[in-house]
């Protein structure tokens, strides 16, 4: 389920096409099955440390849980049609 699905959704499952968010690779690239996999294997991480890892995302400046972290992934709001600002260079 979070393996395949995000993949053959374009980075959703069920409950995020639900809430309209969506899953992306930081460098842009599309979801494949193994990053999936990782950041599946993140949610296990999150539970080992006594669910700090989920809380992670309240105080993360890019609002990423341990298992965004480990797949360098992020999600974000597909039905927003605002882009992040790069920052400028000095």
């Amino acid at each position: 389920y979070f393996s395949i699905l995000p993949v053959l959704l374009s980075g959703q499952t069920l409950g995020k096409k639900l809430l309209g968010l969506r899953v992306v690779e930081l460098t842009g690239k599309t979801l494949t099955p193994m990053i999936c996999f990782k950041r599946y294997g993140g949610y296990a991480a999150g539970m080992a440390t006594g669910m700090t890892g989920f809380l992670q995302l309240i105080w993360d400046s890019n609002r990423q849980a341990i298992q965004d972290k480990t797949a360098h992934t992020v999600v974000i709001d597909a039905r927003s049609g605002k882009r992040l600002a790069l920052p400028e260079a000095a």
